[in-house]
């Protein structure tokens, strides 16, 4: 059986939720409730069988395997912005895909 993997969503929620510091302002910017960013904490868990991120004082701080999985993240998100890019239309109206 193949090895369960966390997806870009599990660790972009991860990252941000770092970053900002509360599910509410992570739910804010990625456009999805409380409870999802919750989710996806538990399930980045859950795959690596210990915590990736942990409450302490007020704030979230990363634990070793958490530290590699923020790296990770970021990649990830430095990736869909990319993306992103290159899917969005050109200032004159066409899309990179007229181009080809």
């Amino acid at each position: 059986m193949a090895r369960k993997r966390a997806t870009t969503e599990n660790l972009l929620a991860v990252l941000t939720l770092y970053e900002v510091g509360s599910c509410g302002a992570a739910a804010n910017i990625l456009g999805r409730d409380s409870d999802t960013v919750r989710y996806h904490l538990t399930a980045t868990r859950e795959v690596y069988g210990e915590n990736v991120l942990v409450y302490d004082h007020g704030r979230w701080e990363a634990t070793p395997t958490g530290l590699r999985v923020l790296e990770i993240a970021r990649k990830a998100r430095a990736l869909n912005d990319d993306l992103a890019e290159i899917d969005a239309p050109d200032p004159d109206g066409s899309s990179s895909e007229d181009a080809a």
